[in-house]
């Protein structure tokens, strides 16, 4: 079984995403980072670029950070 993480997606104007995720892959302002199950906690400035969320189910979901 895979270990999942709870993600929730939230923009000023709506809840985009509340759902199990496999992997997250985040635009920093210095780079990117991956976030998995049992990565250690994280403060970090968010960057222009794109997110990334992998799936259970296999299938992942990418939008634009800007």
């Amino acid at each position: 079984m895979a270990h999942t993480i709870r993600c929730k997606l939230i923009t000023p104007e709506a809840r985009v995403l509340d759902a199990e995720i496999l992997r997250a892959n985040v635009p920093l302002h210095d780079g990117q980072t991956g976030i998995m199950h049992r990565t250690g906690a994280l403060v970090a400035k968010l960057g222009f670029g794109q997110l990334r969320l992998d799936f259970p189910q296999g299938e992942s979901k990418k939008w634009f950070i800007d």
